[in-house]
């Protein structure tokens, strides 16, 4: 079994000058950082990387070091399961212009799960035979009513999917 933390959009430090608590704590019980992009700066990548082994692509609001060095995309495996990972682009208010900009980003891929970011908007939902994640953000909620982050748990070749949801991110 493999425990993996998704997050997106954390914006550090313009949304946050630290890592919020809740977030911190499901930190010390994961295997694996999943991070679909939009850290802001090259550091907050680095800080992430002391926690965990980190798999990440970079977003539109990161700066050029971080885009130098991740992909704007990725595939990877944990365990048989297959894993797209994309920050999205398109129209922030409308959560389905991301679905299918990240649906038509790996339209040749046969995955299990595709992760992506940007809109800032929890999603969850399974198309034909993937699974399609967005965990929000746990920094900028924008126009949502909570902060929020993702778990993943594989084992079994299977995998199931939780949104962790919280009021306040210093608290």
């Amino acid at each position: 079994m493999k425990k993996g933390l998704i997050i997106s959009d954390t914006h550090m430090p313009r949304c946050s000058k630290t890592i919020p608590p809740v977030l911190s704590k499901y930190l010390s019980e994961v295997e694996i950082i999943i991070h679909a992009g939009d850290f802001q700066t090259y550091d907050v990548y680095e800080n992430f990387k002391t926690y965990k082994e980190i798999i990440a692509v970079y977003g539109n609001n990161d700066d050029k070091r971080l885009k130098q060095e991740l992909k704007d995309k990725c595939i990877f495996t944990i365990e048989k399961i297959r894993i797209g990972l994309y920050h999205g682009c398109g129209v922030l208010s409308k959560a389905k212009i991301s679905l299918s900009k990240t649906m038509s980003v790996f339209k040749d891929e046969a995955l299990d799960l595709i992760i992506f970011g940007h809109s800032h908007k929890p999603f969850l939902k399974r198309v034909n035979n993937t699974t399609y994640f967005n965990p929000g953000s746990p920094t900028n909620k924008r126009l949502e009513k909570f902060y929020s982050f993702g778990l993943l748990t594989v084992a079994d070749n299977d995998f199931t999917l939780k949104h962790i949801f919280y009021e306040h991110k210093n608290g």
